[in-house]
């Protein structure tokens, strides 16, 4: 013998933390996660639970962060129409696209009045920078889930710019299985679309941006570290920024307020309240 010692005995053990994440990346449902929002979360459910407790507690918060939102039989679903796309024509793409939405929870809601409710968010956008609706606009979407879908109803002045990034890989793989096939012809590039965890520093800072859209977003950030919301909001390089909150429970048995938590991450990111209304069961706030 060598007296060398083995690579299984000279290797490092993990950390408890790093441990948990190997576990949760060994999952099918929380594999496709992003590995910031990964650690993130193991960090917190080890300090909140210990040992003992954590994998349970982590998949319950990667659940109310993704998987309540999408789960796995409607992902399989989703996959099935986006591959559709390629094949279809420009009638059939819309009606996939409406059909990939309507499958995850928090962008079915906003089905009905998709278009009324982007019009009103260009128009308050481009009141609080001082433009006319028809400039173009520089879009980055924050933990968009499967917003890039929503595309051809975004009604997006020409020349316009979209970049998407979510921590959930499943609905990029998915935006990206779309975007080839999505006829937006207002945009003077293709979309983008990118897995990231947007706590951190990059996600919101990354590139120029005229306008970051935070739909339904702060309320889960929350849960998952108070102070979040504003910490996002602070670090986003954006003049102009969205919020959205739910204006009722995901099952829609209750009706939520969320204006004092949008009140303090404005505050927090050094904002201030451009625009305030209501539709569609969201709260939307732009602020500068």
């Amino acid at each position: 013998m060598s007296g060398e010692p083995s690579s299984a005995a000279a290797r490092e053990p993990l950390a408890p933390d790093q441990e948990l994440v190997r576990a949760l990346q060994a999952t099918r449902k929380y594999g496709r996660v992003h590995p910031g929002l990964l650690a993130r979360v193991a960090r917190r459910a080890l300090a909140g639970h210990g040992r003992r407790g954590a994998l349970k507690a982590a998949k319950r918060a990667l659940h109310e962060l993704a998987g309540a939102f999408l789960d796995a039989d409607s992902c399989r679903r989703a996959e099935r129409l986006a591959r559709s796309l390629a094949t279809a024509g420009a009638e059939r793409r819309r009606e996939l696209c409406l059909a990939v939405l309507r499958l995850h929870a928090s962008s079915a809601e906003r089905l009905p009045a998709v278009e009324a409710l982007y019009e009103r968010v260009w128009q308050a956008a481009a009141d609080a920078r001082g433009v006319p609706r028809s400039a173009p606009v520089r879009v980055l979407d924050l933990a968009c889930g499967l917003s890039p879908f929503a595309l051809p109803w975004m009604g997006l002045a020409p020349g316009s710019a979209y970049r998407g990034v979510d921590a959930d890989g499943r609905v990029v793989d998915l935006a990206r299985l779309a975007l080839p096939f999505l006829a937006v012809p207002a945009l003077n590039a293709p979309p983008q679309v990118e897995a990231g965890d947007v706590l951190e520093p990059p996600a919101a800072a990354c590139g120029r941006f005229d306008v970051a859209v935070m739909l339904k977003t702060l309320p889960t950030l929350e849960r998952l570290a108070p102070g979040a919301g504003g910490d996002l909001v602070r670090r986003t390089a954006a003049p102009v920024v969205v919020i959205s909150t739910a204006t009722g429970s995901l099952g829609g048995g209750r009706r939520l307020r969320h204006d004092e938590l949008i009140e303090r991450a404005l505050a927090d990111g050094g904002r201030r309240q451009a625009a305030r209304f209501e539709m569609a069961g969201e709260a939307v706030v732009v602020a500068r």
